[in-house]
């Protein structure tokens, strides 16, 4: 797609995703490369509301298709790649330190199933279901979209100025 750029046409979801894993953002800083008007990379760091944050980047200087998600979290680390749907949560199991040696951490790797389904299906199918007046209150609704939108044009101000 070369009509709009790499912020509105790949980054869009994963501020969506950003938005609807940790809420609001408080923050917005950006940064990126623009040929002739149109934003090729873009790399952003969302601070939200409730102190969590967000890296996102999104490129198409290079061919390579990469959708990841990564977590870090008090006692795991979540490692989520889209395309390929799989997901891989290490848990930390036990620190163990004798005297004067170094730690080792010990961690389980667990596989998370996920179901087969195609994407941009289920995401119009919740948007006719939206329509219709039968959305799930658990997906974002209108206001999300319109504050996932609000970020895409601060990131994209950021990287044309």
């Amino acid at each position: 797609m070369t009509d709009v750029d790499v912020v509105t046409d790949l980054m869009i979801h994963d501020i969506d995703l950003a938005l609807y894993l940790n809420g609001p953002a408080k923050e917005v800083v950006a940064h990126g490369f623009a040929r002739d008007s149109m934003i090729d990379f873009a790399s952003a760091l969302i601070t939200h509301d409730n102190g969590r944050f967000s890296r996102i980047q999104a490129s198409r200087i290079t061919d390579k298709k990469k959708r990841l998600i990564e977590a870090t979290c008090i006692d795991k680390f979540v490692d989520c790649e889209l395309l390929r749907k799989e997901i891989i949560i290490n848990r930390q199991s036990e620190i163990r330190q004798a005297e004067g040696q170094p730690y080792t951490i010990t961690a389980i790797q667990e596989a998370v199933e996920v179901r087969p389904q195609e994407a941009l299906l289920t995401e119009l199918q919740a948007f006719v279901a939206s329509c219709r007046g039968e959305a799930s209150a658990d997906l974002p609704g209108v206001e999300a979209g319109l504050q996932a939108m609000r970020i895409c044009d601060q990131i994209q101000r950021a990287v044309t100025v």
